[in-house]
């Protein structure tokens, strides 16, 4: 896309510059041309001219809409990889609560029980 919007400007230079070349040696296309055929060739540069306006102009919207798309798409693959790692860092911590409890022997156990039950 990049190189098609590249060629497309280039031709618009062209364009640029041989408009400058027809404007400045006008008396030479009137004599080559003759005056009616000189205004109806001016007319379809113009024409001409708006015409590839126009297409640069397409091209720069489908590409912002290509761009646009890409960067949603990109912005949802980064929510989904920080979603992953907060649920990696959430059951990280459990497991580390898990493992600072004291383990309990089967004394302390039947001990425990004893105190709980009020019988």
């Amino acid at each position: 896309m990049k190189k098609v919007k590249l060629a497309f400007h280039a031709i618009i230079i062209l364009y640029i510059i041989s408009s400058v070349i027809i404007l400045l040696t006008d008396e030479w296309f009137l004599n080559f041309f003759g005056e009616y055929n000189f205004r109806s060739f001016v007319k379809y540069w113009a024409w001409g001219g708006i015409a590839l306006f126009l297409v640069l102009w397409v091209i720069d919207v489908f590409r912002t809409n290509f761009l646009k798309g890409q960067m949603r798409k990109l912005e949802f693959e980064r929510n989904e990889i920080k979603a992953k790692l907060y649920d990696i860092d959430q059951t990280g911590k459990e497991s580390v609560k898990e493992e600072n409890q004291p383990i309990k022997t089967e004394n302390q156990q039947i001990d425990d029980q004893n105190n709980n039950d009020p019988t």
